[in-house]
């Protein structure tokens, strides 16, 4: 077996230490799991835009990405849509939510069902809470620029797994003067968004929609062993440089 370089033994270091902060996160704060924790813009701005919509009257339109076949990364996004459902269900027009394949359409569903029914009100509950808008990347993508442009709407938010093409839902919801938000784990998404009007989130941070949102535990536990883990990396890389700057460390 070949010797183990300083690289390896940096990256089972990292490895080692964020399942140990993961594990004392997860178990020192599971009485008070969101104190003190820090929320990310994106998902702050989401719970602004919930609440001017049930003021307006008006209903949020959540697009939720890609099937679960294409991203398992979608499944990040049904604490996010549970909670934002809780909070609309007795309003005008409760939230609606849009998957881009079957699958995450039967999740999403289950989730909105299970939240009217927990809130002990499954009358009001309606199928067109949760459906797909296609089953395909393209097909949803044509299913959900109707949707975005409907009048009845107060904003839309972007939670998923998309393409960079959703920079076209962007911009038609800019066009027809609609706030939106986007949180997706493809960078290249990322990237084409970043050129629109829309708020959006970067890298890691979209796991953080439950934990922000106070509905997940574990990823509350998981956003303060990633921010222990920036400080280390950003205080071992100024200290390598340092030692490097020195010649100590070559």
């Amino acid at each position: 077996m070949p010797a183990l370089s300083i690289n390896d033994l940096l990256a089972i270091g990292l490895c080692v230490l964020a399942l140990v902060a993961l594990g004392v996160g997860f178990l020192v704060q599971r009485k008070r799991p969101y104190v003190g924790l820090r929320k990310t813009l994106a998902v702050h701005s989401t719970e602004i835009l919930s609440q001017a919509s049930a003021e307006q009257g008006k209903r949020l339109t959540i697009g939720l990405g890609l099937d679960v076949a294409d991203s398992t990364t979608a499944m990040a996004s049904l604490p996010v849509l549970a909670a934002l459902t809780r909070r609309s269900i007795f309003t005008d027009q409760p939230v609606r939510a849009a998957s881009g394949g079957g699958t995450l359409a039967c999740l999403s569903q289950s989730v909105v069902r299970g939240t009217y029914q927990g809130a002990v009100a499954p009358e009001l509950f309606k199928l067109d809470y949760a459906l797909p808008a296609g089953l395909s990347p393209y097909a949803y993508l044509a299913g959900l620029l109707p949707q975005a442009a409907s009048r009845a709407n107060a904003g839309v938010v972007l939670y998923g797994p998309h393409k960079p093409e959703s920079l076209l839902i962007a911009d038609l919801a800019e066009r027809k003067g609609y706030p939106i938000i986007a949180l997706t784990s493809n960078l290249s998404a990322q990237a084409a968004l970043l050129t629109s009007a829309a708020q959006i989130s970067l890298g890691e941070d979209y796991f953080d929609g439950g934990a922000s949102l106070q509905v997940n535990r574990a990823a509350a536990a998981a956003l303060r062993a990633q921010d222990l883990l920036r400080i280390v990396i950003a205080l071992g890389l100024i200290a390598a440089a340092v030692l490097h700057l020195l010649g100590v460390w070559q």
